[in-house]
């Protein structure tokens, strides 16, 4: 039992890190511009709860917001959804789950939760249709972070030996289970059949059908990449890096690592060239999402809450 509480702590790990870091670093009420104006433009928040948020997806048309948030940092997640992105209005789809992931209908997602002390994924829709398993048999500790296009589900698991991250591939009826190789936090590519996906903290990209990858982005200062996106017409990539980097050596039995206080979010064009930032400053920014009309949708604890933003991005040629 005590092996078994180990492996599933560090598998939390492995599939929260790239989430945590948000705490509120200024007084409620106190108006922060943490943002680049000549690449955000139109930034308002349209939430105002102050409960702690992550893994925000705006839906493929644009109208509709599905993010996980929790009364606690070390509470349970509840998937919570805005049917209309210009209003606070909110409905709670989901106990105990997180990293949803939307179907193009814009209508059903995909969720992770925990039980029997495994990671499951399941599909629902937001009009209440119940729920059902995608998971079958896993080759490890459960499945995370889906990412659907056309029935095709990736996502990635934990593997027993070695104790690693892989990526796999399923039908989302949970059929034709394929491990892919190493990495996590896949994304597809909104028409061509490849993804991007994290491997040690880069962003790399892989052929769907050779299985070929190339690395896009290995941030030089060492910082972890996370949460990897395209843009709506493929040339872009979103993501966030920051607030924790690689491991830089070990001291004893126990990994060194060295942290940066914030995460930030950052655009580059889809060959890994041009990157820019989008935010900055003494603030968190993070899970980022954006949709086919660059609008990006993103959590910051900017003004003492724990909020989510929509802003629009002004691409620089």
């Amino acid at each position: 039992m005590k092996k078994q509480a180990m492996v599933l702590v560090v598998l939390a790990v492995f599939l929260l890190d790239g989430c945590a870091g948000l705490s509120g670093t200024r007084k409620t009420g106190e108006e922060v511009t943490f943002w680049d104006p000549a690449l955000l433009s139109n930034v308002s928040r349209i939430t105002n709860d102050g409960l702690f948020k992550d893994w925000a997806a705006i839906s493929p048309d644009g109208t509709k917001l599905i993010y996980c948030e929790r009364e606690k940092d070390d509470g349970l997640r509840n998937i919570v959804l805005l049917r209309d992105v210009n209003s606070p209005a909110k409905t709670t789809l989901i106990k105990d789950g997180f990293a949803p992931a939307w179907y193009e209908n814009s209508s059903t997602f995909m969720y992770v939760t925990l039980e029997s002390d495994s990671y499951k994924l399941i599909r629902s829709t937001i009009g209440g249709g119940g729920k059902t398993y995608v998971t079958r048999n896993t080759s490890g500790f459960g499945e995370s972070w889906p990412s659907v296009r056309d029935g095709v589900v990736l996502c990635n698991t934990v593997t027993h030996d070695p104790l690693q991250r892989q990526l796999v591939s399923m039908r989302d009826n949970g059929n034709e289970y394929t491990i892919l190789g190493e990495g996590y936090s896949p994304s597809w590519h909104p028409f061509e059949n490849k993804f991007l996906f994290i491997r040690q903290g880069n962003i790399y990209e892989m052929d769907a059908e050779s299985t070929q990858v190339s690395e896009l982005y290995n941030d030089p200062d060492g910082y972890n990449c996370a949460y990897p996106a395209y843009s709506g017409d493929g040339q872009y990539i979103l993501f966030q890096k920051g607030a924790e980097a690689k491991v830089t050596g070990t001291q004893g039995k126990k990994a060194v690592i060295k942290r940066n206080s914030k995460w930030q979010i950052y655009y580059m064009k889809a060959d890994g060239t041009g990157l820019s930032p989008l935010t900055g400053g003494n603030v968190n920014a993070t899970s980022p999402s954006w949709d086919k009309n660059n609008n990006v949708y993103f959590v910051s604890d900017a003004n003492g809450k724990n909020e989510v933003y929509r802003a629009r991005i002004n691409i620089v040629e």
